[in-house]
């Protein structure tokens, strides 16, 4: 990244008083703000998802001359200058994200199209089950040298911490899923090892396996069918909730809404976001079981 950080310091772009917040006359990048809603979760930003938005702004000249791109790819630069960021960078790199995400939900227009929002027994509310399939692969530990072998007939992994959080969640539940199995399914499904898998497993597995992350166990996974589309609903009582749904480009995407305060992050939301919003209102609640 050394040749882009050089052209980005040399670029005329105003450093802003405010840190993130949007100087006046400037938009954003919008295809920077597509990466950029996809990363992060549960207060956390992974080394694979660094690298991808660092891949990004090299290969997008735009992306780095315009905001946020020219301060974010300092940032990264100095992150990964002989080293792997640590859990201090990726923390002070998740509030930074944080910013970002603030601003843009500020200056985003309000959701224009009106929809009718659907009642719970207009929904067909189902588990998540995985697949099982007659394959253990060894998976790398993207952070060490070491190894593990990842069992998807019986839904298991070697890993150090995978019998401690995963260990006694019941077969197919998708939060016995670790870094190692979601990584596992995922070469599983780009061999056609699993190929009547749903679309929208498939894009949660690709998804989770390109930025690094397992199927929190902590938080409840939902399969939500609105007018018989399938959509993914993740949610606990943390700020974020998390949804895989049709993104209107013919592919499945990641949204996030923030219950306490009502709104979509980085103002990018799905079709159907008012029956989405008044499914999880109802779920954080109690309601959906």
């Amino acid at each position: 990244m050394t040749s882009t950080v050089e052209a980005a310091l040399k670029s005329p772009f105003a450093e802003p008083a405010s840190a993130w917040q949007l100087p006046v006359g400037e938009n954003p990048n919008h295809d920077t703000l597509d990466v950029l809603h996809t990363l992060g979760g549960n207060g956390v930003v992974t080394n694979k998802e660094l690298l991808h938005l660092g891949y990004f702004l090299n290969e997008h000249h735009d992306a780095r001359h315009s905001w946020p791109g020219e301060r974010l790819v300092r940032i990264l630069a100095e992150m990964f200058d002989g080293h792997s960021p640590s859990k201090s960078d990726r923390d002070k790199f998740h509030a930074d994200l944080e910013s970002i995400e603030q601003e843009c939900s500020r200056i985003a227009a309000p959701p224009t199209n009106e929809e009718t929002v659907l009642p719970l027994n207009a929904l067909r509310i189902e588990d998540i089950v995985l697949p099982k399939v007659d394959l253990s692969l060894p998976i790398a530990c993207s952070d060490s040298w070491a190894e593990f072998t990842a069992d998807l007939r019986h839904q298991c992994c070697d890993c150090p911490t995978w019998a401690h959080h995963r260990g006694r969640l019941k077969p197919g539940d998708p939060r016995r899923c670790c870094v190692h199995l979601v990584e596992a399914y995922h070469q599983a499904i780009a061999s056609e090892l699993i190929p009547d898998c749903p679309q929208v497993l498939r894009a949660l597995i690709a998804d989770r396996a390109l930025r690094g992350r397992s199927l929190d166990p902590s938080s409840r996974w939902k399969l939500v069918k609105i007018q018989m589309r399938p959509h993914i609903v993740i949610y606990s009582n943390r700020t974020w909730d998390y949804v895989y749904a049709p993104d209107g480009r013919g592919h499945y995407s990641r949204f996030a809404f923030n219950p306490g305060e009502n709104r979509w992050s980085f103002g990018y939301h799905p079709r159907n976001a008012g029956t989405l919003q008044f499914f999880i209102s109802e779920a954080i609640v109690g309601h959906v079981i």
